[in-house]
């Protein structure tokens, strides 16, 4: 006997089929006859097409829709991991996001409420669980892992695990310099957070035929489709990981292991020194 008084409303998408009214009276035809997107739109209530993406959008959406259907019809290649990336949770409602890379074949993202993996140890321990054991005695690849904060002291853990002996752990820290260029040769990056995304967009590219297959995750896609470039006198920068929480209001943790998880072993490469920077913050 309560009356419940409603404070917003919901849009439901429908088709127009959902509607006898409406096919009685022929309207399929006269949404058959309109120009896309709005054919789609209104015949098939598909509100998603036509959208555009921002031309300073670093990775197409395109190019990751195309890399997520590859990977629905690919199997994991008979290999141990490529390479490994971990994005350690800052705190709040981060997340401590680990992704394993098979030459081209991303493997589900592994994901940890940041409140169960609060220091260095508990994050290797992760790690080391959901990495399957070597294929044929073969090693693991590099284990690139995000380097700031508590990101430190999971590079001191994994390091110091037996099982990972001869395993190289790569520090990663966005904000260290690079003197690499883009493919073309022709374009800087401000920093490693640059570098790391764009090889990721380069990756992607399908002109370059690298044929990346990424799962089926929608926040994965929606993360790797968020930053934003632009051109500098220094080269190219990245949306910063603080702009993009604000402009979200999430940290797109998936994407960023996903991107550590795509770099090169020489572009892992990061002095002791400046890791030692970074150590305590």
């Amino acid at each position: 006997g309560e009356r419940i008084t409603p404070k917003s409303r919901t849009f439901i998408p429908a088709k127009v089929q959902d509607n006898p009214i409406l096919i009685k009276a022929g309207y399929v035809a006269t949404l058959q006859a309109f120009p896309e997107p709005l054919r789609s739109q209104m015949l098939y209530g598909d509100w998603r097409a036509g959208r555009q993406d921002s031309e300073w959008q670093v990775i197409p959406t395109e190019w990751v829709r195309l890399a997520q259907k590859r990977w629905a019809n690919t199997p994991q290649p008979a290999c141990n991991c490529t390479a490994i990336g971990v994005d350690v949770a800052r705190g709040g409602n981060d997340k401590t996001v680990i992704v394993r890379r098979f030459r081209n074949w991303f493997a589900p993202v592994d994901s940890f409420p940041g409140q169960v993996t609060p220091d260095g140890d508990t994050v290797a321990a992760q790690v080391l669980r959901v990495c399957a054991p070597p294929h044929q005695g073969m090693p693991y690849g590099p284990i690139n892992v995000d380097a700031i904060g508590v990101g430190a002291a999971v590079v001191d853990a994994l390091r110091r695990y037996p099982r990972l002996m001869g395993v190289r752990v790569n520090p990663v820290i966005g904000s260290a310099g690079t003197e690499h260029t883009d493919e073309s040769g022709l374009m800087h990056f401000c920093n490693q957070r640059a570098e790391n995304w764009w090889r990721m967009r380069e990756l992607l590219d399908p002109k370059n035929g690298h044929d990346i297959c990424l799962p089926a995750d929608a926040e994965l896609k929606a993360d790797l489709c968020a930053p934003t470039w632009q051109p500098t006198p220094k080269g190219i920068k990245i949306e910063s990981k603080e702009d993009l929480i604000e402009r979200l209001g999430r940290s797109p943790d998936k994407g960023d292991a996903a991107v550590y998880a795509a770099i090169q072993s020489n572009a892992a490469e990061v002095s002791e020194g400046l890791l030692a920077k970074v150590r305590g913050y």
